[in-house]
């Protein structure tokens, strides 16, 4: 089940207490109380409407922090490039801080060519 999005667990949740109740008879006997199992997911429930405007704020508002964030993240790294060439600008080729710069990007660059890490299979 866990597989299920948010909505599909909330509608299976929203329906179990009207199949509960009209299914009462069933459990007649059995060491089951159908009507409290109900009243115990609509319990579990009742906040949940009031949330979703709430929640879908909260996404926004996630969002707009995510997007804020990376336009600082990508204002660094142009700044970042610009110190080093800056640096290049000023010491001679053979510093071993432009090698290390280069390397540094050298990296980063064949990082980004291999994509993301894949699980290891066993």
């Amino acid at each position: 089940m866990s597989s299920l999005t948010i909505a599909q667990k909330k509608t299976f949740a929203t329906d179990m207490p009207g199949i509960l109740r009209s299914n009462a008879t069933a459990f007649t006997g059995l060491d089951f109380d159908p009507a409290a199992r109900a009243t115990a997911i609509e319990t579990l429930l009742t906040p949940l409407p009031g949330l979703t405007g709430d929640r879908s704020n909260k996404e926004q508002v996630y969002h707009a922090a995510v997007a804020a964030e990376n336009a600082a993240i990508d204002a660094a790294y142009e700044e970042a490039s610009r110190a080093v060439k800056g640096v290049e600008g000023v010491l001679p080729a053979s510093h071993p801080l432009l090698r290390e710069l280069k390397n540094k990007r050298d990296l980063m660059s064949n990082e980004a060519a291999r994509g993301p890490k894949k699980k290891a299979t066993a």
